[in-house]
């Protein structure tokens, strides 16, 4: 029943960010706004964390934990978390960004070459 549950959860999140990035994108070819492309590098940067570090977490304890100890698993599944750290330091990174430009402020040269 658990198991279900973890791939209607997973379905359900990959619909809802296939769906958000899709609006984004609509948004920023309707609009032609800088600060909708800022919204959707973030969604999309934010959905790759959550499906890299959260899911494969997931999915491997729920395929590797009959062949490996639990000791193991452990680091593996640390070692996961830390391998998806870049993405949502620039998806807070773009998160920034984004408010900056949406409040209209404006941004400084050294923000800009610290993301890129």
């Amino acid at each position: 029943m658990i198991k279900y549950f973890i791939i209607l959860v997973f379905v359900l999140s990959t619909a809802i960010a296939a769906g958000s990035i899709l609006i984004s994108s609509k948004l920023r070819n309707v609009y032609k706004a800088d600060y909708f492309s800022n919204l959707m590098y973030f969604q999309t940067f934010y959905f790759t964390f959550g499906f890299y570090a959260i899911w494969g977490q997931i999915i491997l304890v729920s395929f590797l934990s009959a062949f490996v100890t639990a000791e193991l698993m452990d680091k593996i599944t640390t070692i996961m978390a830390l391998l998806g750290a870049p993405f949502i330091i620039f998806s807070w990174l773009m998160l920034l960004k984004f408010t900056m430009e949406l409040s209209g402020r404006s941004i400084r040269n050294v923000f800009i070459y610290g993301i890129y």
